[in-house]
């Protein structure tokens, strides 16, 4: 998966709402670029093509624990 190489920022909305739906299981490409949200639209093809691939439970898991940290800091 080579999302981080289409969005400018991957913890940006779009992006979390997409590696969510991976964490919940979702694995199609075409589904979770339906995720995006304003002018990554135009993106739509290019985030398909980078949410090919694989990324394992833990490696998805462990994004999460990371990410959630920095939105609990004050």
């Amino acid at each position: 998966m080579k999302l981080a190489s289409v969005v400018s920022d991957i913890m940006g909305l779009s992006s979390r709402d997409m590696l969510e739906a991976m964490v919940d299981g979702e694995t199609d490409p075409e589904k979770l670029a339906g995720f995006a949200r304003r002018t990554m639209k135009k993106k739509k093809e290019e985030l398909e093509l980078a949410l090919r691939g694989n990324m394992s439970s833990h490696q998805l898991s462990s994004y999460f624990q990371r990410d959630y940290t920095f939105d609990d800091a004050p």
